[in-house]
C-alpha cells in the first residue's frame, strides 16, 4: 500500500511508500517483546512522511520512540 510518498532505500533507490512493509519491519522488531503492540509503535512513532525520506530516517523514529516513550510495555 502506497499513498503517492516515495522512500530513499539505503543503496539509494527509490521506491513508493509500502507501509505493509513497514508494519511487517516493525512486528518483526516487535516480536517476543512482551506488552508491546507493533501497531501502537508504528502509530505513535510520530513519523512524519514526506516525499523522498529515506528508509533510514523512518527506523530511526520507530526506535527514538521504543527507546524514549513507548517500549517496554509502559
Amino acid at each position: 500500500m502506497s499513498n503517492g510518498t516515495k522512500v530513499v532505500k539505503r543503496n539509494g533507490t527509490i521506491q513508493p511508500l509500502n507501509l505493509e512493509k513497514m508494519h511487517v519491519m516493525v512486528e518483526h522488531a516487535c516480536d517476543g517483546l512482551a506488552g508491546v503492540s507493533a501497531s501502537q509503535v508504528a502509530i505513535q512513532s510520530g513519523i512524519q512522511f514526506s516525499d523522498g525520506i529515506s528508509t533510514g530516517e523512518i527506523q530511526e523514529a520507530i526506535i527514538r520512540w521504543g527507546g524514549g516513550r513507548g517500549g517496554g510495555g509502559e
